[in-house]
Parts: C-alpha cells; sequence; structure tokens
C-alpha cells in the first residue's frame, strides 16, 4: 500500500485538528462501471499523487491528484486493454489523469464537506466535486487512527469516454477514494 506523510490537511477532512504531520497510508483509489450484460468493471489505480495545503483558520486550500491510468488494475482483467486502449483512455498518448481543485467547501465546525475542482482526461476537462462520505475514528486524540472516505459521482461520456455505452456499460463511473490516517 502507498504510505505517505501528509500535513494536517487529512485530519481536517473529519473531525481532527492536529497540528503536527500525521501518516497516510492504505490509499485506494477506484471507480466502478456498472455492465449489464456480465460483472461490473472495477479500476484500481495504483500510482497517483496528492498534493495540498489548507489554512482552517481562513477556510481555504486546494487538494490536488494526479493518476497514471496505464498503471490501473482493470478487473475483469479482460477489460484492461479495452479501457487502456486509443478509443478509451489512450493510455499510450495520455500518461496523466488530473484533479484541481478550486474550493474547499467547509461545515460550520471547520471541518471540510466536499472539495470542488476540475477533472482533465485526455485533454477534456469536466467540474466535479468529492463529497466526504464517512470519516470514522477509532482511539484517543494523538493517536488515533481513522478511516476516510470521499465519493464523485462521474458522467464518462461528458469526457468523451462512450465506450460500451451501446451495449449496456453505464454512462456512470464513480470515483472513490478510501485512506488511513494516524496522528
Amino acid at each position: 500500500m502507498k504510505k505517505f506523510l501528509t500535513p494536517v490537511l487529512l485530519l481536517t477532512l473529519g473531525s481532527l485538528a492536529v497540528a503536527s504531520p500525521v501518516k497516510l497510508s492504505n490509499v485506494q483509489i477506484n471507480e466502478s462501471i456498472k455492465n449489464t450484460f456480465g460483472p461490473d468493471i472495477k479500476i484500481n489505480y495504483t500510482k497517483f499523487k496528492i498534493d495540498h495545503s489548507l489554512d482552517l483558520q481562513e477556510k481555504t486550500g486546494n487538494i490536488n491528484l494526479d493518476l497514471y491510468p496505464e498503471t490501473a488494475v482493470v478487473k475483469p482483467v479482460l477489460f484492461d486493454s479495452i479501457l487502456k486502449g486509443k478509443d478509451t483512455l489512450d493510455v499510450a498518448n495520455h500518461k496523466l489523469i488530473t484533479f484541481r481543485s478550486n474550493k474547499v467547501n467547509f461545515t460550520e465546525d471547520n471541518k471540510v464537506s466536499s472539495i470542488s475542482g476540475v477533472l482533465t482526461v485526455k485533454n477534456k476537462s469536466l467540474p466535479i466535486s468529492f463529497k466526504a462520505t464517512s470519516f470514522v475514528c477509532q482511539g484517543e486524540v494523538g493517536s488515533r487512527t481513522c478511516d476516510v472516505s470521499l465519493h464523485a459521482p462521474l458522467d464518462r461520456t461528458k469526457l468523451g469516454l462512450n465506450y460500451g455505452t451501446s451495449i449496456g456499460l453505464s454512462k456512470q463511473a464513480p470515483i472513490d477514494i478510501k485512506l488511513k490516517v494516524k496522528e
């Protein structure tokens, strides 16, 4: 699993407010495409980069994400070359999928509730918003471990990724991010 050292940002996605770095582990970034005629297609992004900054007092910040689709694991494997091929993600010519935030939204008690920005795939951009769907902690303040989940709905056809829609593959390809943070 990917392991990173990150500042207080990830803790503020929920209820933590600690001024020291936290350890981030077990990061998972997945997409799922429903398939009417067979198993759903699952895409697990295995190589990615997260860059961020956040000011809780001013309620400002940004979160940026780079995904490297060429290294994604696709299940069932039958769809791997199709999804990475020229008619879909075209990983030979497009090595990066990016999300650049333009607004971090906060709750009344300074928790991040959603992150809005622009998703770019194959030089096509689309506004998208990740919503914090859960933040579950165990342990005492200063030594807690928290599981965080973020979700963003995505109509892949708005990015020109239409493959299979005429034969039963859903237009929807929501993105889910799960991670574990430790104080």
